[in-house]
């Protein structure tokens, strides 16, 4: 999927069909402030299992993340990190 060996995508079958749902109503919400996605929960519990970094438009959805001690990135830090941009 991708060919870089420092990163190891992980997904779980909810998560593939959250992003086919959200995918597939034509509006995304991704930046909104005001919105907390309640299936967010759900990408923090494959981050806690997998010991994974979440990467995401909106940090704030992620805050109670902290108490995992797992870094929560922006999509464009992570492409800084890797010399992307």
């Amino acid at each position: 999927m991708i060919d870089d060996p420092r990163i190891e995508v992980v997904l779980s079958t909810p998560l593939v069909k959250e992003y086919e749902d959200v995918l597939s109503r034509g509006k995304f919400a991704l930046n909104s402030e005001d919105v907390k996605d309640i299936k967010d929960d759900m990408v923090l519990k494959l981050a806690v299992k997998a010991n994974a970094m979440i990467i995401t438009h909106n940090k704030k959805d992620f805050t109670p993340v902290s108490k995992f001690n797992l870094p929560v990135l922006l999509v464009s830090e992570f492409l800084h990190i890797l010399g992307e941009i």
